[in-house]
């Protein structure tokens, strides 16, 4: 990075810390000015968004793809400020915004020492559900996998995000060792979790499903690490309850992974979060090229 850039980032940093100083109410009301622009005049990533929700919605009209399009945008734009919020948000305050319907079931399989990985989706607010995690940090050491960023700086910046509320963060290429690892030396059982509704790279399609009403590539990696290991395996079921509280409960998919057939875990997820978005399309990830390889 040169230093035009360099100066560039500090001058952004600067402002995304003034903007997480906004309380709530203000930092909504900022999220309706920028939707303006962002819907109307950038127009960011809008064809993109209307053709995943046309293929994926055929049986809906132009009006009722169009409605929830603007839904999706205004979700957009405060999952960005939300996200921005982070560092200024407490433990107290996440669990408030962030409640978990039945915590008594990783509860229980925590008290089995059983290492857990949980999968989890593009929706509601990813960045936010560290806080569910925040329930059992007593008890269980929080791991999130994550793609390394191109940029060091801003790497560096939602690393620091993601670890607010206490996870540790493992680059996804090394996940497995690192957990292998972390399971001899921490002492207490892992809560592994995977955003797993992304798109595989070419070379490492190995399944494909019907997901919205489409033949897709899905990842397959977070099963192999959680049968490999071992893992329980649960699914983070989100749901919006309005701007700023979510709400999830927790599914089991297996007790044992490593008992499971292959591909079963990730059919059985492709199914819940496919439920999940039914049930109110505007809160994924739209903007997402989730079917770049046919």
């Amino acid at each position: 990075m040169n230093f035009t850039h360099l100066i560039g980032f500090y001058a952004l940093y600067s402002l995304l810390w003034l903007i997480s100083l906004l309380p709530f109410r203000a930092l909504y009301a900022l999220s309706d000015i920028i939707f303006v622009p962002i819907f109307y005049v950038v127009r960011y990533r809008r064809k993109m968004v209307w053709k995943n929700l046309k293929n994926s919605f055929p049986e809906k009209s132009d009006k009722e793809i169009r409605k929830i399009e603007k839904e999706f945008y205004h979700h957009f734009c405060d999952h960005f400020l939300e996200t921005v919020k982070i560092p200024r948000i407490s433990v107290k305050e996440i669990q408030r915004r962030m409640t978990l319907g039945n915590p008594e079931l990783m509860q229980g399989l925590i008290d089995q020492n059983r290492n857990v990985s949980v999968y989890l989706g593009h929706y509601g607010n990813w960045e936010w559900c560290a806080g569910f995690w925040t329930h059992f940090t007593q008890t269980a050491t929080p791991v999130n996998v994550y793609r390394k960023l191109k940029n060091p700086y801003f790497d560096k910046y939602f690393l620091r995000l993601r670890s607010h509320f206490g996870s540790v963060n493992v680059e996804k290429n090394s996940v497995f060792r690192t957990i292998v690892k972390m399971q001899k030396t921490e002492g207490r059982p892992i809560l592994l979790a995977f955003v797993a509704d992304q798109k595989p790279s070419e070379k490492n399609i190995h399944y494909r499903t019907n997901f919205l009403n489409r033949q897709t590539p899905v990842l397959t990696g977070a099963e192999r690490i959680a049968r490999g290991l071992d893992h329980a395996v649960i699914y983070l079921d989100v749901s919006k309850k309005k701007r700023g509280f979510y709400h999830a409960n927790l599914i089991l998919i297996t007790e044992h992974a490593k008992e499971t057939p292959e591909f079963k875990i990730t059919e059985i997820y492709t199914r819940l979060i496919e439920q999940s978005i039914l049930r109110n399309p505007a809160y994924w990830l739209w903007t997402h090229n989730r079917w770049k390889h046919k």
